[in-house]
């Protein structure tokens, strides 16, 4: 990790707030380096305080301010600086944001300030930030083609790599899902949100978890003890 940007997409990975990073101008950084890790192949994030070079990308705003000989208003002065990385790193993560990604950022402040439900708003929270990511991706695919049970099959698979999803015969609104993972509240409450937002209201869905149920000429779902009931 070269730049600061980079220590907050670590962060992101590693499920750390960016918030909770503090920014400190270091005395022994490189003039090559703008974080001054002590390792410099360094991977993961292992403190919450950052060392950085406040002259590698800053140095007409930074040189008088952090002078090595300048000791008064430290605390101060690291404050301001702190304020100042958080800003400039939230500039330098937006520079790179397509239509796609504001987009993305709308239709979660929605759903965060209650404009679909309070389900809605409790489920999100059990998926992590690749996994939300995804799914208003597709979201917005949705808006734009209007497809949702092409793009539920999608994201389902995506989300739940056993997953299969079966249409009825019998019934066209229907449908079967397989999941191939154990039931807990947590599950439950994440496949029921992606059915909200892909799935028409009107339809019914049958949910089946780490048992499939029995199809006859398909012996994997066919074997004793390992069949759901339909």
């Amino acid at each position: 990790m070269n730049y600061t940007w980079e220590v907050a997409i670590k962060a992101d990975k590693n499920e750390i707030e960016r918030e909770n990073l503090k920014y400190v101008p270091t005395r022994n950084g490189s003039p090559y380096i703008e974080v001054a890790f002590e390792n410099i192949n360094a991977r993961n994030i292992e403190e919450h305080t950052i060392e950085v070079n406040p002259l590698y990308r800053f140095q007409k705003i930074f040189m008088n301010l952090f002078d090595i000989n300048l000791e008064k208003y430290k605390e101060m002065r690291e404050y301001f600086f702190d304020i100042f990385m958080q800003y400039m790193i939230q500039i330098d993560l937006r520079q790179g944001y397509s239509k796609k990604e504001y987009y993305y950022k709308f239709i979660l402040k929605e759903i965060l300030n209650k404009f679909y439900s309070e389900q809605n708003i409790e489920a999100i929270k059990y998926f992590n930030k690749d996994e939300v990511y995804l799914i208003f991706c597709f979201v917005i695919r949705l808006y734009n083609c209007g497809s949702s049970l092409f793009l539920f099959k999608q994201i389902m698979r995506n989300l739940y790599k056993k997953s299969i999803v079966y249409a009825s015969n019998d019934y066209v609104d229907e449908y079967l899902i397989y999941i191939g993972k154990k039931e807990t509240e947590e599950e439950r409450k994440k496949i029921n949100f992606i059915i909200g937002m892909f799935l028409p209201i009107n339809f019914k869905i049958h949910l089946f978890w780490e048992n499939h149920f029995g199809i006859i000429g398909i012996n994997e779902t066919m074997e004793i003890d390992s069949i759901a009931l339909f």
